[in-house]
C-alpha cells in the first residue's frame, strides 16, 4: 500500500506529548520496518501529489480540509485504539 502522509500525521508522530501521537506513530513505525511504502505531501498541493504518485490513501488527522477535494486516495483519519488496519 502507497500512503500519502499529511503533515499532521508527520508532527502527531514526532511529539511523543501530541494528542495524536499514538495513532501516528504505529503508521511511522510500519513505514520504517517496511510494511508500507509513504510519500509526504506538502501543504497546497497534498491531493495533487498523492494521486500523482498513486497513493492508495491519503493519511490525515484534518479530512474535513480534504474530503470535498478529493478526486483521488481517498483520505482516512488513523484510527483509535492506534492501529495500521483501515476500515
Amino acid at each position: 500500500m502507497l500512503l500519502a502522509l499529511d503533515t499532521s500525521i508527520i508532527v502527531a508522530g514526532a511529539l511523543a506529548g501530541h494528542a495524536f501521537h499514538p495513532r501516528a506513530i504505529v503508521w511511522q513505525a510500519a513505514i520504517y520496518r517496511g510494511e508500507v511504502q509513504a510519500m509526504v505531501c506538502a501543504h497546497a498541493l497534498h491531493l495533487v501529489e498523492a494521486e500523482r504518485a498513486g497513493a492508495d490513501v491519503f493519511l490525515t488527522f484534518n479530512p474535513s480540509d480534504f474530503e470535498r477535494l478529493a478526486a483521488g486516495p481517498k483520505p482516512v483519519v488513523p484510527p483509535d485504539p492506534p492501529s495500521t488496519q483501515l476500515a
